[in-house]
């Protein structure tokens, strides 16, 4: 994963105004972390919506909420339901 990539996500913020009908979410990466930390799940990107605003995701949900390819994000939620 790159600045300028693209991710997806199949999780919804409390308050966010997403639409299950588009899961998963596309998000393009604009920032990357390294933190030696397990807490903090041993770094994190930024990513930015098409609105402008801005989320952050730790490396830790890569393969389980955060994927980097969209298929593979279906996949998962289907597997999940």
């Amino acid at each position: 994963c790159k600045i300028g990539d693209v991710i997806y996500s199949n999780l919804r913020w409390r308050g966010s105004y997403l639409r299950e009908k588009d899961a998963p979410y596309a998000y393009t990466v604009c920032f990357i972390g390294i933190n030696g930390s397990e807490s903090g799940g041993g770094g994190f990107v930024n990513v930015i919506r098409e609105n402008g605003s801005m989320l952050q995701f730790n490396f830790s949900q890569f393969g389980k909420t955060v994927f980097l390819d969209r298929d593979e994000a279906i996949r998962v939620s289907a597997r999940d339901d």
